[in-house]
């Protein structure tokens, strides 16, 4: 049986002057943004295979094929600010985005870093943050049965340290 699966990596790293530096790689479906305030910029977008409903991976041939290839694989940003970066497998990215379209779309991502974060708004640590983000994974939808994984960097604001 062949292995196949999905890379999102992201490196987020703040600069002198207050701003943030992102970049992001991926092969694979999932989806990586930063979400700040009502702006989003997505930092990857989702593999698509030869025909409907087929996905690039990793451990395929024409992933990484070129240089071209791979460097077509890389976006980088500087944001003066942000709430929330946000790297999704598709079992979260499908339910919650049912379109490229949508995938695309900064509001969308607003509402899903929303929801989230409510999910967490009773939490009065990081620990407890952990727990609650742990139950939203848990989420019915149905028809959308894949793993879900969810990376999540916040602002240092968010959960400030004690």
């Amino acid at each position: 049986r062949d292995f196949h699966t999905t890379l999102i990596t992201a490196l987020l790293h703040p600069l002198a002057d207050g701003r943030w530096f992102v970049a992001a790689f991926s092969v694979g479906d999932g989806a990586a943004a930063i979400v700040a305030g009502g702006d989003t910029c997505l930092l990857t977008t989702p593999d698509g295979g030869e025909f409907a409903g087929q996905t690039v991976f990793l451990t395929m041939r024409e992933a990484l094929a070129t240089g071209e290839a791979i460097m077509a694989r890389i976006q980088m940003a500087i944001v003066p600010s942000f709430d929330a970066l946000l790297l999704v497998t598709d079992g979260i990215s499908d339910p919650r985005f049912d379109s490229e379209t949508s995938l695309a779309d900064p509001s969308a991502w607003h509402a899903l870093w929303q929801e989230i974060r409510g999910s967490m708004a009773a939490s009065d640590s990081r620990e407890s943050a952990a727990t609650a983000l742990l139950d939203w994974m848990g989420f019915h939808s149905p028809g959308h049965h894949d793993d879900r994984t969810l990376v999540l960097a916040t602002s240092p604001a968010l959960f400030p340290q004690p």
